[in-house]
């Protein structure tokens, strides 16, 4: 049975049931693990709901040797009725996954028992592949994120990607730097010509700047 949501083939709803926490309350719903998994699980397990139909089609998953596979796309069958209820209390419902509904002109969610606010944020990638490492699933996003987010500072091999990017931003700090001392140095700063202007014309000020002997 699921932990975080129950299917009900009747009625066609699938009620999710993780408790929001926080201030403001929040929730996370796993698509392939809260949703696809645990409604297959129930489907395979539970004979009442062998006699229904499964409420959700997938594509995707495919393996593509070398630990890549394809990135898994979700569909809800909100054809024929089914939907999505949040928790019944105000709060922010995040869903991670590539989730859709067959009918991209229907609904996937519904309203909550009572009247509540529920903000549903829908976290979708345009995936296409993703990596097994270990048991744990990277998708090619994960491992981009990684990479940029990654301290270069602890990257010191010579010729290496960071050394490059670090001293390319330091020459370009120290160019900065210089060029400014230099025109402070021999009084040529962009104020100081100004101040020798007498109320100067527009054109007159970009031409005193052009003309200007660096």
């Amino acid at each position: 049975m699921g932990t975080n949501a129950t299917f009900d083939p009747v009625n066609k709803l699938i009620t999710l049931t993780e408790v929001p926490v926080g201030s403001p309350a929040k929730a996370t719903l796993d698509v392939q693990v809260d949703l696809y998994s645990d409604a297959k699980e129930d489907w395979l397990t539970n004979l009442s709901l062998n006699k229904f139909k499964f409420p959700f089609t997938a594509i995707g998953g495919n393996d593509l040797g070398g630990g890549v596979y394809a990135g898994a796309y979700y569909f809800l069958d909100n054809t024929s009725g089914w939907s999505i209820q949040p928790y019944d209390v105000d709060h922010i419902l995040t869903v991670v996954g590539n989730l859709f509904g067959l009918d991209p002109n229907l609904p996937i969610f519904e309203g909550t028992v009572n009247p509540h606010n529920v903000l549903i944020q829908l976290e979708r990638s345009s995936l296409t592949q993703a990596i097994v490492t270990g048991g744990a699933t990277l998708t090619l996003e994960d491992i981009a994120d990684a990479v940029w987010d990654e301290e270069l500072l602890a990257h010191v091999g010579v010729d290496s990607a960071a050394v490059y990017v670090k001293n390319t931003h330091t020459h370009a700090s120290n160019t900065e730097a210089n060029s400014l001392a230099i025109l402070e140095d021999t009084s040529t700063t962009i104020p100081t010509q100004l101040d020798l202007l007498n109320d100067p014309t527009k054109e007159e000020i970009a031409t005193a700047v052009w003309d200007e002997v660096l």
